[in-house]
């Protein structure tokens, strides 16, 4: 009688191995073989698919992964890629790399973005090779104070003054204009930072007031001349 208890206990423990074992492999879940994936954790993506012997791996430097998700690959970071270019892929498996971007002369790189832009008025942009910045505009420098700039200026010295009619300006990087003198003129213009202006001396025959933009003709009825 004990022996038959005992192999009615052997087979009963036989029995429900068979069937967990069984259900387990049907199911796709018992280890280490036949392990299946379902959803992967946080920051991990899945390897082989929801199949029988998939993986889930976890996400290089600089990618995420939601939680309960069945990527095949994890998504970078803003500003990053799987080749560090601006129109690489946007997920890796692998670590993702900081984006690289090449301005001509005449852009930046703004913040935030991975596409070159042509330089604001008021600066100047001698283009190169820069880094994605999320808050930094790189590749571009403001004018000096008094001074502005055309689109897509390269240098500093595209950045100019303005000088008002009848006057010019005399100190190198200067801001502060000066009056023609009487016998001179000068019409309104622009100085490039760096340089200076001179009024013009008026010609024979011609005069002119302080601070005049032009010279005008002396009257000559009365038979008389001008030589400057």
């Amino acid at each position: 009688m004990g022996k038959s208890r005992c192999f009615l206990g052997i087979f009963a423990s036989l029995f429900i191995a068979f069937f967990v074992t069984h259900s387990a492999l049907a199911a796709g879940y018992s280890c280490p073989l036949y392990k299946k994936y379902t959803a992967c954790n946080e920051n991990y993506y899945m390897s082989g698919g929801v199949a029988v012997g998939n993986r889930c791996n976890a996400c290089g430097a600089y990618a995420t992964a939601p939680s309960e998700n069945t990527l095949s690959a994890c998504n970078c970071n803003t500003g990053y890629s799987a080749d560090g270019t601006a129109n690489g892929p946007k997920t890796s498996t692998g670590d993702c790399k900081l984006i690289n971007v090449t301005c001509a002369e005449g852009q930046y790189l703004p913040a935030g973005t991975t596409a070159c832009e042509t330089c604001p008025a008021g600066s100047y942009c001698a283009g190169g090779s820069f880094d994605y910045d999320a808050s930094v505009d790189k590749g571009k420098s403001e004018c000096p104070d008094g001074y502005t700039s055309d689109d897509g200026a390269v240098a500093q010295e595209n950045c100019y003054i303005n000088i008002s009619d009848g006057h010019y300006l005399g100190t190198v990087n200067g801001t502060t204009e000066s009056e023609c003198a009487a016998g001179t003129f000068k019409a309104a213009h622009k100085v490039n930072y760096g340089g200076t202006s001179t009024c013009g001396v008026c010609a024979d025959n011609m005069y002119s007031d302080a601070g005049a933009k032009s010279c005008t003709a002396c009257a000559t009825d009365n038979g008389y001349g001008n030589s400057g």
